[in-house]
């Protein structure tokens, strides 16, 4: 292994050399806000001075030349990698997906080539580290930097690359989603008619706060080769932007791995919902759940809040922090019970000393608005509000566009709010599911037909009564 790929990992402690970010934004978006405000801010790990002390090259001596090493990179492996992505959006090399796609035929032997020196070397292309950060607004009137999240456009080939290492078949939001709510409903449909408290845990910075040396350190624990622990050493230095990137969470979910065994000390004799807690991950979002009756409530709460302090602790111990301010709690069950739990002033789940986490009646899990009782209706109240404006926007635009990228822009922008995790939810009442209907016959209506068609069919919708939907 060539010297130059030891020293570049191993810089990472106070001479850490950030890499130049960008700013793409409007200065009328920035509210105000400087662009080197909002830089400082995307940009900022947080390390700490003992962590940037640590010396890596010590830590890479651990590692076993035997361990688990990833394949050798293919054609096959390029191409696909290369056809999963769509976005045009490019990184600072300047390079859009389109021109990496036509160009395979002759780059792709060579791409192989450099992405397997970089695995075999352990190097990765410190280019590819870099940025360019596009501010979001998360409040319509942003009052602090806290207000705007970013997106980070990296080099196409490096999603590339890193898509080839971290790609996980078969798994997705609907997966984790579909579990619990099957969970929760088994324990509605029971004869004990269960009722399941859950909460869910919210990291602050969770990609950008992981200690670079005990990841190392875990990695070796479950046997990755010294080849691989220096590749991703190489990953991790001089980069001061993780989220965004496709390896961050993979990383992450082996950086919590062992998490599951501290949780694991929370399963009853018997493995059940009803004498234990159980947990789900899905990248940075940590979701813990115990099932109760009724009249058993406050034990439920008791053994989920000595869950919760577990895990704080855990996280202590392992330099993340836990946004107690952002972490929710809430109890699902049957519209009976849940009514009846109105007026027992119960204080919440106690996620650190003296630090109590209240039930709310409907949370945000994944991207799906969950209520209490499961009726859905504030999740279809979401996707029926992020779809009218988009039909808005359609029928705005309906003069200047054709068929085809009318289209284009339904799947975009439609189609993709009422298919996101739609099987979660497919027991919905039969007047939310009118809604829903209304709106997807809507947009065809605007796809395909002409204007003064489209105009007949809201004429008719108003008269059926469809129109309040």
């Amino acid at each position: 292994m060539p010297d130059k790929a030891l020293d570049d990992v191993t810089t990472y402690g106070p001479n850490i050399r950030l890499s130049p970010l960008r700013l793409n934004a409007a200065k009328e978006d920035l509210h105000g806000f400087t662009t080197d405000e909002l830089n400082t801010h995307f940009a900022g790990v947080s390390i700490s001075d003992a962590e940037r002390e640590v010396d890596l090259s010590g830590i890479l001596a651990e590692a076993n030349e035997d361990g688990f090493t990833l394949r050798e990179v293919t054609f096959a492996d390029v191409v696909l990698a290369v056809a999963h992505f769509s976005s045009q959006t490019k990184g600072e090399d300047g390079i859009p997906q389109s021109v990496i796609a036509k160009s395979l035929p002759v780059l792709g032997h060579l791409l192989v080539t450099l992405f397997n020196a970089s695995l075999s070397c352990g190097v990765f292309p410190g280019a590819w580290k870099n940025a360019h950060l596009v501010p979001l607004k998360k409040k319509p009137i942003p009052s602090t930097v806290s207000d705007f999240r970013s997106i980070a456009l990296l080099s196409f080939l490096s999603k590339v690359l890193e898509k080839i290492t971290g790609f996980r078949h078969n798994h997705s939001t609907q997966t984790a989603l579909l579990k619990l709510t099957e969970d929760i409903r088994t324990g509605i449909d029971s004869d004990k008619q269960l009722l399941t408290i859950w909460l869910l845990f919210d990291f602050s910075k969770a990609f950008d706060s992981i200690s670079p040396s005990r990841l190392l350190r875990k990695l070796i624990r479950m046997g990755f080769s010294r080849s691989v622990v220096l590749w991703v050493m190489s990953y991790l230095s001089r980069r001061n932007q993780r989220v965004g990137s496709i390896l961050g969470p993979l990383l992450f979910s082996i950086y919590i791995n062992d998490l599951q065994e501290v949780l694991a000390g929370f399963r009853g004799p018997k493995g059940l919902l009803t004498d234990s807690v159980a947990h789900l991950l899905y990248a940075d979002d940590l979701q813990t759940y115990t099932q109760v009756t009724r009249d058993n409530l406050r034990e439920g709460v008791d053994r989920m809040s000595a869950a919760a302090r577990a895990v704080s602790d855990w996280a202590s111990h392992n330099a993340l922090h836990l946004n107690t301010g952002k972490t929710k709690a809430i109890i699902f069950g049957s519209e009976y019970n849940v009514n009846k739990l109105q007026g027992l002033n119960l204080p919440g789940v106690e996620v650190q000393t003296g630090v109590f986490v209240p039930f709310v009646d409907a949370v945000t899990n994944l991207g799906v608005v969950m209520d209490s009782k499961l009726t859905w209706k504030p999740q279809v109240d979401a996707v029926s509000r992020k779809v009218n404006r988009a039909l808005y926007g359609l029928r705005s635009f309906r003069s200047c566009t054709n068929e085809a990228l009318r289209k284009q822009l339904a799947g975009a922008l439609v189609i993709s709010q009422l298919d996101y995790c739609s099987v979660v939810y497919l027991d919905v009442s039969g007047e939310l599911e009118t809604r829903l209907t209304a709106e997807a016959t809507e947009l065809m209506c605007e796809v395909h037909l002409r204007g003064g068609e489209v105009r007949a069919y809201l004429s008719l919708q108003e008269k059926a009564g469809l129109d309040e939907y």
